[in-house]
C-alpha cells in the first residue's frame, strides 16, 4: 500500500499539470490585424478577419480594440492558401461534395514589450459542404464555415497556447 500512494500522488500532480502557455498579466486588449490574403480567393481576408473578431468578442477574455495603438497585442493573420478539393461526384462526374481549407499563418505580437510570442503557420480552417443537399450548400456558405473553424483555432492558441479543440470535437 506505502508504494501506491507515491504512484497516486504523481498521478494526481500530472492530471492536474497544465501545459498551456498563459497570456502575460499586461494583455488585456487586443486588435486584430486585417487578414492579409495571398490567395485569388475575392474578400476571403474580409471573412477570415471578421470570424476571428467575433470569435474573441464572444469569448470575452480579451478587449477587442478598434485601433492599433489601443491594444496590448496584435493577431497578424496571413492567408496563404486557400483549396477547393472535390471529395465525390455524380454519375457525369461533376463534384457533388467538396472540401475546403484555408492555409493561414499567424504571428502574436506583444506590443507593451514589443515582441513576438509566437507565430504559427499550422492553423488551417477547413469544412466540407455537399451541393446534392437539402437545401443545397454553396461554396460561399461553406467559406464563411472554414472561416469560423479559423478563428476557432486562432483564438484558442492566443488564449490557451494552443488548439484546445480537436477537429473531431467540432
Amino acid at each position: 500500500m506505502k508504494r501506491f500512494i507515491p504512484i497516486l500522488f504523481v498521478f494526481f500532480i500530472v492530471g492536474c499539470y497544465d501545459v498551456a502557455l498563459d497570456l502575460p498579466d499586461h494583455i488585456k486588449k487586443i486588435y486584430i490585424q486585417p487578414a492579409v490574403n495571398k490567395t485569388f480567393e475575392y474578400e476571403l481576408e474580409e471573412d477570415v478577419t471578421r470570424a476571428i473578431r467575433e470569435e474573441f468578442l464572444a469569448d470575452g477574455r480579451l478587449i477587442v480594440v478598434d485601433k492599433k495603438e489601443d491594444a496590448d497585442a496584435l493577431l497578424e493573420t496571413t492567408i496563404t492558401k486557400y483549396i477547393l478539393q472535390p471529395l465525390a461526384f455524380d454519375v457525369n462526374r461533376n463534384p457533388t461534395e467538396n472540401r475546403i481549407v484555408i492555409y493561414t499563418l499567424f504571428r502574436f505580437i506583444d506590443k507593451v514589450e514589443g515582441r513576438e510570442l509566437w507565430n504559427d503557420d499550422t492553423l488551417y480552417g477547413q469544412t466540407t459542404f455537399s451541393k446534392i443537399k437539402i437545401p443545397p450548400e454553396t461554396e460561399t456558405d461553406a467559406r464563411l464555415r472554414a472561416a469560423k473553424d479559423l478563428a476557432i483555432l486562432a483564438a484558442n492558441r492566443v488564449l490557451e497556447g494552443w488548439e484546445t479543440i480537436s477537429r473531431t470535437e467540432r
